[in-house]
């Protein structure tokens, strides 16, 4: 009830304008995984059996027997597909309750390791966890700590082979300007600091 709150206190049926089946919108899709996701995480094929044992289907009048496992894989590709108006959605709400935290950016990245061979974006190398194959997982968040947009990038990616595509990217989504990004030394090189120079943005 209070994940489901959230969703509807943001208004977050609002970025999934394409629609997965013509029997269950796409938001509601994503609302059902999202909500797994914070209250009781499990794999993707899981996640009906879970559905069918709360009070969802009633609460978002969704028959038990319409939400099944390619129901839910097919979704995931259309989910990603609205990832910009997700990003745009966050930002501007974030900006409208809270334009101070919008000031500062941090910037980081992560790992997650793998333990099956046909991920295309999969690399074997160095990560966090040492010698694996990983993918390279990419956050931006405000001063609060919340996202506003990620991406998922081939294991191996170098931290400071990634500003000018960020750069480039938070440029095409966001009206930015007069930011700091914040990010850590494995990012510095002067190629970027030349970068964010001529962008004219602050950097710590």
């Amino acid at each position: 009830a209070a994940v489901n709150h959230i969703w509807e206190d943001w208004n977050l049926d609002k970025p999934f304008s394409v629609k997965s089946d013509i029997d269950v919108d796409l938001y509601n899709i994503a609302r059902i995984l999202t909500i797994n996701r914070c209250t009781e995480p499990s794999s993707k094929s899981q996640v009906v059996d879970w559905f069918q044992g709360t009070w969802l289907p009633s609460l978002l009048k969704i028959s038990p027997e319409k939400i099944n496992v390619s129901r839910i894989f097919r979704g995931l590709d259309h989910i990603e597909d609205c990832k910009e108006q997700i990003c745009r959605h966050l930002y501007e709400n974030i900006k409208k309750r809270n334009p101070s935290s919008m000031q500062s950016f941090f910037y980081d990245l992560s790992s997650a390791t793998f333990s099956g061979t046909k991920c295309i974006l999969m690399k074997w190398g160095h990560c966090k966890e040492g010698y694996f194959n990983h993918i390279v997982l990419a956050l931006v968040v405000n001063t609060d700590g919340l996202p506003i947009y990620w991406e998922v990038l081939e294991g191996n990616t170098a931290d400071s082979n990634t500003i000018t595509w960020l750069i480039s990217r938070l440029k095409k989504i966001f009206p930015i300007t007069n930011i700091s990004l914040i990010f850590d030394r494995g990012m510095v090189s002067d190629e970027n600091l030349t970068l964010l120079e001529k962008q004219e943005l602050k950097y710590i």
